[in-house]
């Protein structure tokens, strides 16, 4: 038999006390995501646009508010393209389509790269 089967591997655990089979972990984490914002999508819309709005008006705080909501959306799984989208339009319109892309590019670059730094510590 493979050593790495999943049947000989299910029940042990590593070196960091996890159990090897992070597979059902994954999907019920998922499923769990899922669920949540098929319930809520009619507030979650309401939510996002508000924010975007926010930030938008709010000038050199909205990026940093911004970076950090995407962060925490990295962390949490938050499908990343509704927020990327999100950024290019809100940050065009707030600074011109030249500079808005480039403060978009910057500020949603940040968010992924350090909520997938803290993410998968």
């Amino acid at each position: 038999k493979n050593p790495l089967s999943e049947e000989e591997n299910s029940g042990k655990r590593n070196e960091h006390g996890r159990s090897n089979n992070n597979k059902s972990h994954f999907a019920c984490d998922h499923c769990g995501c899922v669920i949540l914002v098929v319930i809520y999508s009619g507030q979650v819309k309401d939510i996002l646009i508000g924010f975007l709005d926010w930030v938008q008006t709010s000038g050199a705080l909205g990026p940093v508010v911004f970076a950090l909501v995407y962060i925490l959306g990295t962390i949490i799984w938050l499908p990343g393209l509704i927020l990327t989208i999100g950024a290019g339009i809100v940050f065009a319109l707030a600074y011109g389509q030249g500079t808005g892309i480039l403060v978009a590019v910057i500020t949603v670059y940040i968010g992924a790269l350090v909520g997938s730094c803290l993410a998968f510590q």
